[in-house]
């Protein structure tokens, strides 16, 4: 689900529209193809279905810039039947001593999936509501959390009872807290991070999503339409409660911590 570098390379191809090389090169992040359902929200009452994809590209690329779109632009009537076909671009950000050998000093999933994906606003305008409001749609601190918040449930859904039992015993428990931003200026989004700050007794982690969004009328046309994401994968909620979370409270601890009167009386 989170097209991990580490089983296979990202396609990474000049065009925004990766080759669907299954053999060569992973094409996209397909929790970011869920996180874009999130995104639109229920379409149901326009009878709007969307049919989305994600491509691996490096978010801060230039030349081309890599952008989400609906394919041709195509806009619904919200009255008949209708399918939505299109694209969102991410990128996977791994720890750097993960990347440069595999240590085990750092976790081996996404610490974060880098998401540019199209507002709520953007994709309700095309599904025939042409009156969408951005203030009520994207124009919040939430948006980005209630993505996360499902990708805990994801995670937690794949965990053995045995592991959840652990967590839910010793484990730091992860809690999404407000969005961070709007970061309207790329390089501002692209290299703040999805942070996570542990309370003063190392029983909660607050998981905090810096975002940028910007309205279908922006005043810069290029970046019309978007909402743009730091993503917690279901993938790293699951290293998360096996591993990562059990460290304070239940991991190895030195010696003479553990035996204090042993450490004495020697």
């Amino acid at each position: 689900m989170e097209g991990s570098y580490h089983l296979k390379v990202p396609c990474y191809n000049i065009s925004t529209i990766n080759p669907d090389w299954p053999t060569k090169c992973e094409r996209g992040n397909k929790w970011s193809t869920q996180a874009s359902y999130l995104m639109a929200g229920d379409l149901t009452k326009d009878h709007v279905t969307l049919d989305f994809f994600d491509n691996f590209h490096r978010v801060d690329s230039m030349f081309p810039h890599h952008l989400p779109q609906i394919e041709d632009w195509k806009t619904c009537s919200g009255k008949s039947n209708c399918t939505l076909k299109g694209w969102t671009v991410s990128e996977n950000y791994y720890g750097k001593l993960d990347t440069a050998m595999d240590t085990g000093a750092e976790p081996q999933s996404a610490l974060e999936t880098k998401s540019k994906m199209l507002s709520r606003q953007m994709i309700q305008i095309h599904s025939g509501q042409p009156d969408a409001n951005f203030t009520e749609t994207d124009d919040n601190h939430y948006t980005c959390k209630m993505i996360n918040e499902k990708a805990l449930e994801k995670g937690m859904s794949m965990a053995s009872k045995e592991a959840l039992d652990r967590y839910n015993k010793f484990g730091k428990k992860l809690v999404m807290g407000e969005d961070k931003g709007p970061l309207n200026a790329g390089p501002l989004w692209i290299w703040t991070y999805l942070s996570f700050t542990d309370n003063a007794d190392k029983t909660e982690t607050t998981v905090v999503a810096p975002y940028m969004s910007t309205p279908a009328d922006y005043w810069e046309p290029q970046v019309r339409g978007f909402h743009y994401c730091k993503l917690l994968n279901p993938s790293r909620v699951l290293e998360w409660i096996y591993i990562d979370s059990l460290y304070d409270r239940n991991g190895r601890v030195p010696y003479s911590e553990k035996y204090p009167e042993q450490i004495k009386f020697l």
